[in-house]
């Protein structure tokens, strides 16, 4: 099953792009970063610098070993500016950097605070980068401090918790940008200024500042891939928050569309105005989609006579197992489609979602009143919608 977006706010933008192979491996290729400094009390221990593919495949751009004085240094090339993390001894600690072409980075730490306090110099966005890391690692301390000290926490309770410290992760990370606007840095701390799951827990204030960051980092690096994407994210973002806008003033229209019944016949999204729609978009194979069907069958017997009807729309490929779903879950509404064409559907591209379970509420006019309504959010809904 396509899982929902989760937030890895720390690690979301050390995803890079493939760079350049080393010198070692093509002689034509100058080297054009430099990363040195002293890390007391690691003589010996062996030392990376790695990017990470849209796949997931690290790539060592540069290694070395730190010699008996803790001094040690990294040369390598790279061909644009982007994110990448300096690992040292074995991945046990990780150091999240920019890097551009000509940049020499400076540490001074020690094995046990190379990734607590850094002390990186040498670069205009070293001080946001210090800061940085000591905020995520008092983030970290908090949530072994929880597993260590609450064994018997319930996972509700635990959940509580984390919240509130990445709430607060969160705002000291968008105080950094706030006050850096024009730092190579923001790349990394750019993931903290975008939703995390949906609109609704989203700072709509943060849209400026996001398009004020890639607006500084794409003048300074204008070919820089990950520029690139943050650009086109913003862009995307920025859609879907005018839809938002548009959703809560009833002004947003359902795309319409067409898919076959289990019977083989057509149905289309229109044929169904003058009704509050819930569409559902599904799978046999999808566990929460069907765990969620209790409710979503509750809430039909109980509001069917008052207009509201529900068009689930599956994500099937197997047609003996979506009819099998149907009876067994008694989706007893008369509204089922699918194209059988699993994730390939255009359906994904025209409501825009990539997981499921997935809802759209269309009200009698055929325009968006709702995304993303499950259990009591859904419930509360309609409750409003029809007064009862």
């Amino acid at each position: 099953m396509k899982n929902v977006k989760i937030i890895a706010s720390l690690l979301l933008l050390l995803i890079g792009f493939s760079c350049s192979e080393s010198e070692d491996e093509d002689d034509s290729i100058k080297d054009n970063f430099e990363i040195s400094g002293t890390i007391k009390k690691a003589s010996n221990k062996k030392i990376f610098l790695v990017s990470t593919n849209p796949e997931g495949n690290q790539k060592e751009l540069a290694k070395g070993v730190i010699d008996g004085n803790g001094n040690f240094q990294l040369i390598g090339h790279i061909d644009h500016f982007d994110a990448f993390q300096l690992i040292l001894e074995n991945e046990s600690k990780v150091l999240e950097l920019v890097i551009a072409p000509t940049d020499k980075i400076k540490l001074n730490t020690s094995f046990e605070k190379f990734d607590v306090e850094p002390n990186i110099s040498g670069v205009s966005w070293a001080k946001q980068a210090n800061e940085f890391t000591r905020l995520k690692n008092n983030f970290l301390a908090k949530q072994t401090s929880l597993r260590n000290e609450n064994p018997r926490i319930t996972k509700e309770e635990s959940q509580v918790f984390l919240d509130v410290i990445m709430k607060e992760l969160d705002s000291n990370a968008v105080n950094l940008v706030k006050q850096n606007k024009k730092s190579d840095f923001n790349l990394v701390l750019f993931s903290f200024l975008a939703p995390i799951q949906s609109m609704d827990d989203w700072d709509p204030t943060h849209l400026k500042l996001m398009q004020e960051v890639v607006s500084n980092l794409k003048a300074k690096h204008p070919e820089a891939p990950r520029v690139q994407m943050i650009e086109q994210q913003t862009g995307q973002i920025e859609r879907i928050y005018q839809e938002e806008i548009l959703m809560k003033e009833g002004k947003m229209e359902a795309p319409d569309f067409t898919l076959k019944t289990p019977e083989g016949k057509e149905i289309k999204l229109s044929m169904l105005k003058g009704q509050i729609v819930l569409i559902d978009f599904w799978a046999s194979w999808c566990g929460p989609c069907r765990q969620e069907s209790p409710n979503v069958v509750r809430l039909y017997n109980q509001y069917k006579a008052d207009g509201f009807t529900v068009f689930s729309v599956s994500l099937d490929e197997n047609a003996d197992k979506w009819k099998e779903a149907i009876k067994k879950d008694g989706l007893i509404w008369p509204n089922h489609g699918s194209d059988l064409q699993g994730w390939k559907t255009p359906l994904t591209q025209l409501y825009g979602f990539n997981s499921i379970p997935h809802t759209v509420l269309v009200n009698k006019e055929g325009k968006i009143i709702g995304r993303g309504l499950r259990g009591l959010a859904l419930e509360n809904k309609l409750k409003k919608i029809f007064n009862k």
